[in-house]
């Protein structure tokens, strides 16, 4: 199994986590997990040693094209660890009803202390915008 290594992996030594910048060493710190990183299949020590590198929240990826496959199995566990837990869907080109119904299906409940789901919306390539026509609501503002 892979374990989660927070100082190697950010450049310190194994097992001690380097600080963080000094314009963000005072906030609240925390994590982007998916299946595209992390440990596979994850456990909860894994979650265990983020949160005493000082982390205190998760955010999840429900979703991108297709459901992640390690969303069910790393939500609990972040909560498990103690953390605080949040999770979003990263936006695609694909039938709204369809996306809102996976982070529905898959978040299923909020519990007390979860952070609302969110939308991680990203259009280098045009697409979204092609299919949704949002920047047509801002070019009244100046943006467009």
């Amino acid at each position: 199994m892979e374990t989660l290594n927070v100082g190697a992996a950010a450049g310190g030594a194994a097992g001690v986590p380097p600080a963080p910048p000094a314009n963000v060493a005072n906030m609240p710190l925390g994590f982007d997990i998916s299946s595209d990183n992390g440990p596979q299949p994850p456990s909860l020590a894994d979650f265990e040693v983020l949160r005493t590198a000082g982390k205190i929240f998760g955010i999840l990826k429900v979703a991108q094209n297709v459901v992640d496959g390690q969303f069910d199995v790393r939500y609990p566990l972040v909560r498990d660890a103690g953390l605080i837990r949040g999770s979003y869907d990263f936006f695609a080109p694909k039938d709204v009803a369809i996306q809102v119904q996976w982070v529905v299906s898959h978040v299923q409940r909020l519990t007390p202390g979860d952070l609302a789901p969110a939308i991680d919306l990203e259009d280098q390539s045009g697409a979204l915008d092609a299919k949704y026509s949002y920047s047509a609501g801002l070019a009244g503002r100046g943006r467009g």
